[in-house]
């Protein structure tokens, strides 16, 4: 594989093994991965880690060639047609926004944070949220078009954050009898439908017996409608009743719409890399996602294929229009660092491995999300969790310009 690197302020071409292993935060799993810094990687003469922690630019590129050469998929019928899905070199630098303003002072600490437009309004949906009347394992507030930086929480009464996806009688049952495991409901992300107010969030179902030991029960789906008023915008919530995708399923969550010929179709990724898809139209009924093969859309979800060997625990898509394709952003526990992969396409081939992006980060600091609604596509909008001690936490955001050599 060759590589395109930045030496001083020119860019220069070298070769390396096309998998490269590194250590990893949860041995003794190796990587098919490349960490561009002065520690992981050993290049020749100080200029390239000097200009890296100098300037916070990194810079990767596949060779066309390499790309092919490692498995890129064949048109077939249906298929989008073969493109040159080459990237230029990309290099990223930051400015640190600041610390979202959450209007509750009830509310504790959380992790999560996906968002996407709807009608004028951004929703943000949480993860486990420590409040001052309990935990809550979902809650949502919503920004303005203009500033994300305040937040407002979608209350209750006393104004503690609400469950936002709700329990139905028997799920708060089982949660209150003593002994048993925590039943969650995380969200995954949501779309708004164009020109509404109405959208789909995606949530997964599981349970929670401890400490990172989780039994995933299934995906399911939840209806959105932004309601406002003379004393404010509210969120209405319906859950579907049935989840879409079972236990033993990938976990996929929504990405992006686009239309294929008239249809406007849902993309999804799981985070192990499959890729999914949807009409609008048919969100709730599981038999009408088709899954992406390696080749072509398949309606059998064991035929799905990674499409490129996956090791996040946290990821984000979005259309991007300064890249021409599309954006996915990265992050790992135990790692403080954003990672970045593009591609002209949904299926790819995409960039692997990872950019590697030191936006500095404190240590602890994870779910490093996209948040395309807010941004031009060279300049995009991340936020980052940093926990700052037992159940109390906060948001820190980030704008993020691309550059392409």
């Amino acid at each position: 594989m060759k590589i395109r690197v930045m030496s001083g302020t020119k860019y220069e071409t070298r070769s390396i093994p096309l998998c490269e292993p590194i250590s990893h935060p949860h041995p003794p799993t190796v990587l098919c991965a490349l960490i561009l810094s002065s520690v992981a990687l050993s290049l020749p003469g100080p200029s390239f880690a000097e200009s890296v922690s100098a300037t916070q630019w990194h810079s990767l590129s596949l060779d066309v060639a390499d790309r092919k050469a490692a498995g890129t998929a064949v048109a077939g019928a249906g298929a989008l047609p073969e493109v040159d899905s080459a990237i230029a070199p990309l290099g990223v630098d930051y400015d640190n926004i600041g610390t979202m303003i959450p209007s509750s002072p009830n509310m504790l600490g959380r992790d999560g944070g996906f968002s996407f437009r709807i009608g004028d309004k951004s929703l943000w949906l949480f993860g486990d949220t420590f409040t001052t009347d309990g935990l809550r394992s979902v809650t949502a507030g919503l920004t303005t078009a203009t500033d994300p930086v305040h937040l407002q929480d979608l209350t209750d009464e006393n104004d503690v954050p609400l469950q936002f996806i709700p329990f139905t009688p028997e799920e708060a049952a089982f949660n209150q009898q003593e002994g048993n495991p925590r039943l969650a409901l995380w969200p995954l992300t949501g779309i708004a439908f164009a020109g509404s107010t109405r959208g789909v969030v995606y949530y997964m179902k599981l349970l929670v017996n401890g400490f990172l030991d989780y039994q995933m029960l299934g995906t399911g789906t939840a209806g959105v409608r932004l309601i406002s008023s003379a004393s404010g915008t509210s969120v209405r919530v319906h859950r579907d009743r049935n989840l879409v995708f079972g236990p033993a399923e990938p976990m996929f969550a929504p990405a992006f719409t686009q239309s294929v010929g008239r249809i406007p179709f849902l993309y999804l990724y799981s985070e192990d890399a499959r890729l999914a898809r949807v009409p609008l139209t048919r969100l709730q009924r599981r038999s009408a996602y088709v899954f992406w093969n390696g080749v072509d859309w398949s309606a059998d979800i064991n035929q799905a294929v990674p499409l490129f060997p996956a090791t996040s625990s946290w990821s984000t898509v979005g259309q991007n229009s300064y890249l021409n394709g599309y954006l996915r952003t990265e992050s790992t526990l135990f790692d403080n660092r954003l990672y970045m992969r593009a591609a002209s396409r949904p299926e790819g081939p995409w960039s692997d491995p990872a950019l590697p992006v030191d936006l500095g980060a404190p240590a602890g600091a994870e779910m490093f999300f996209q948040h395309p609604e807010y941004g031009d596509g060279q300049s995009i909008l991340l936020s980052y969790v940093v926990w700052l001690g037992p159940y109390r936490s906060e948001f820190q955001l980030v704008r993020v310009t691309l550059h392409q050599a």
